[in-house]
């Protein structure tokens, strides 16, 4: 007799390691090796308090976030992250002109409003946040010693950084990061005002009468928006920094002015960051969202319109999800149907873990078979490929792809009626590679009540203790059609008799026990997906529901 085929465990793959990561460096247009260290220094472009966060915002900073988590979870990195906050600057002093406020006070209810907002998107806090108001001894400082190495002059409006007199410099060029256009029909610059150039650009912005400011050797004054950063990064890290990122709008004039600061300051021949992250624009109507042009949503909006009576998670994860669908560097556009795909996204990821979840629970399935194998390995080989796309400059949308393969390959598996049915175990270990990864790696809550991590799960399921009421509630629907199925099937073998009377009787009892089977699948197909329930009936007689929550208000909706 021929003895069957063993049931192999294949070993894992060796571990991507972090020596493989490659990102793209914005200062030379390349992919490069990552920084090397226990923990890299970062500083990230804040914002210039003086209005609501809006989701073009939010991407930056979701994205960031995102880089972070897979820097540590991936591959071992650690961050120190520090936040800039412009917390004075002529918008703010507008606005706080034209609603009758103190600069400060209008900035310091807008930066709380942008931290809440972050909290409300799942993104990590800084290490440490830097305050231009906190750092104008630091700045001042800064400027004294580009003008101490002549690199900057003063006039009556101001100092001036001398761009002119610094590209004359042996190893200095200006700009770094983009080639600047500065006239449409190439005419040399020509002098603005006291500026010696158009090129030049302040460091240090004299007061007018009224005008919130500090003492300097200059006269009354404020910072220049560039040499803030330049300054308090200088502040944290000294003279070189890993990494440095922002909104690719700011790549020119903010950041190439910044290297320029630097490398006038240090007079040191070196690199002063080893690399440059920029996320992409988001685009709304054809259009780059901003305040400027007026087309933009809030995070505000997002989450108490867009995603009113629904979870914080859930518009969190959704946009998050939206986030995930783009590359990090590459210009997107935000629309309805964007994050309703995300909801959609969401919403499979909630089923797979649902249903791994009543197959761990039921362990109706423990021996090691075929199909077991299968998801072991499958398993394997989504961790290995994941990581493999992260270390391509983060790639998240092809990790999302494997993500989403080995959840669909993993309910093909279950479904098998085959002998491939997998076991328990390996069910449990392929539902950990795509929660740990959503959860650890990307910052979604979807997956943290496989992974045990609960602190949201009343958020994401609208509040536990509705969930009785809910399962009450089904187990009642569950119950009426159960009666309904055996009173259809003793009804249609009754029918069967010749007797008239018995046969009417009987017939009507179908026909009841039919508008009952009516009234529950209606329950089932489209009262309950409109509160954002999601039900099925099992072939054993049984049933499984997830909370998915409603879908998000569209656009159009709120325009209305």
């Amino acid at each position: 007799r021929q003895s069957q085929k063993a049931v192999g465990i294949r070993r894992k793959p060796a571990l991507f390691t972090s020596n493989m990561l490659r990102i793209w460096n914005s200062l030379r247009g390349a992919l490069e090796a990552a920084p090397v260290g226990a923990e890299l220094s970062w500083y990230s472009c804040g914002p210039t308090v003086y209005d609501a966060t809006h989701l073009g915002h939010a991407r930056t900073y979701v994205t960031f976030d995102i880089l972070r988590r897979i820097l540590k979870r991936q591959f071992g990195v650690d961050t120190f992250y520090v936040m800039g906050v412009t917390d004075v600057d002529d918008k703010i002093m507008q606005k706080a002109n034209d609603v009758g406020q103190h600069p400060t006070e209008l900035a310091r209810h807008f930066e709380a409003a942008f931290f809440a907002d972050l909290r409300r998107l799942n993104v990590q806090p800084p290490s440490a946040v830097t305050r231009v108001t906190e750092h104008m001894d630091e700045i001042r400082a800064f400027v004294e010693k580009i003008e101490e190495n002549g690199l900057a002059y003063a006039v009556a409006s101001g100092v001036y950084f001398d761009v002119a007199k610094f590209s004359q410099m042996d190893g200095m060029k200006y700009p770094k990061l983009r080639e600047a256009v500065l006239s449409d029909d190439g005419e040399s610059p020509k002098a603005d005002g006291e500026k010696k150039s158009p090129r030049d650009f302040a460091l240090w912005k004299t007061s007018k009468p009224g005008e919130i400011s500090w003492e300097s050797k200059w006269g009354p004054g404020r910072p220049g928006w560039h040499i803030e950063c330049s300054a308090m990064t200088y502040s944290l890290f000294g003279e070189q920094l890993d990494i440095h990122s922002g909104g690719v709008d700011l790549c020119f004039p903010h950041h190439c002015n910044e290297i320029a600061q630097c490398e006038a300051h240090f007079l040191n021949g070196k690199e002063w960051v080893k690399l440059w992250l920029h996320a992409g624009h988001l685009h709304i109507d054809g259009r780059k969202m901003s305040k400027s042009l007026k087309n933009f949503i809030t995070v505000r909006e997002l989450f108490d319109e867009m995603y009113t009576g629904q979870p914080t998670a859930a518009a969190a994860d959704d946009f998050r999800f939206f986030c995930l669908g783009q590359r990090y560097r590459s210009s997107c556009t935000f629309s309805s149907q964007r994050l309703e795909d995300a909801a959609s996204l969401r919403h499979r990821f909630q089923r797979f873990f649902s249903l791994c979840s009543s197959h761990v629970e039921a362990a109706d399935q423990i021996k090691w078979t075929r199909g077991s194998a299968e998801l072991r390995e499958m398993s394997d080989r989504c961790r290995d490929k994941v990581r493999r796309h992260l270390a391509n400059d983060f790639d998240t949308v092809e990790a999302m792809k494997e993500l989403s393969a080995l959840a669909s390959d993993t309910q093909k598996l279950l479904d098998a009626r085959d002998g491939r049915r997998p076991c328990t175990s390996s069910v449990q270990a392929a539902a950990d590679v795509v929660a740990e990864t959503l959860v650890h790696s990307f910052g979604l809550h979807t997956g943290q009540d496989w992974l045990g991590q609960s602190e949201s799960s009343a958020t994401m399921s609208n509040a536990l203790d509705a969930e009785e009421v809910l399962e009450t509630l089904l187990k009642f629907r569950n119950d009426i059609r159960s009666k309904a199925l055996e009173s259809l099937k003793a009804a249609k073998k009754q029918a069967k008799k010749s007797d008239a009377g018995v046969k009417e009787a009987h017939e009507h009892t179908m026909s009841l026990a039919q508008q009952l089977l009516v009234l529950c699948d209606d329950a089932r197909d489209a009262k309950l997906p409109e509160l954002g329930v999601r039900l099925e009936d099992t072939a054993d007689g049984r049933y499984r529901h997830i909370v998915e929550g409603k879908a998000p208000a569209r656009l159009e909706e709120q325009e209305a």
